[in-house]
């Protein structure tokens, strides 16, 4: 859906928005962040966070190992030694 994923928001299918990103990170590219993504972090899309498939695109992206070396982000916190919960 790319830039329009949004969309997915305000049809209550937060699931949805991570379409893209998950194709990107399986087809081998990895963006760990950036510009591109920086639109997740914004209050609206704490559904999305919530979600197993936002946790699992993070892990996959390389994230949560960066954010256990270098610190959470502002949503995000572990849960025990293997977990972690996003809001």
């Amino acid at each position: 859906m790319g830039v329009a994923g949004f969309i997915y928001l305000h049809v209550r299918a937060p699931n949805r928005v991570l379409d893209r990103r998950e194709n990107t990170t399986k087809a081998g590219y990895f963006s760990s962040g950036g510009t591109e993504n920086a639109f997740l972090w914004h209050p609206s899309y704490a559904a999305v966070r919530k979600t197993e498939r936002f946790k699992a695109w993070v892990g996959a992206e390389g994230m949560v190992d960066y954010w256990r070396v270098k610190g959470w982000p502002e949503f995000c916190h572990p849960v025990g030694a293997d977990d972690f919960a996003c809001e």
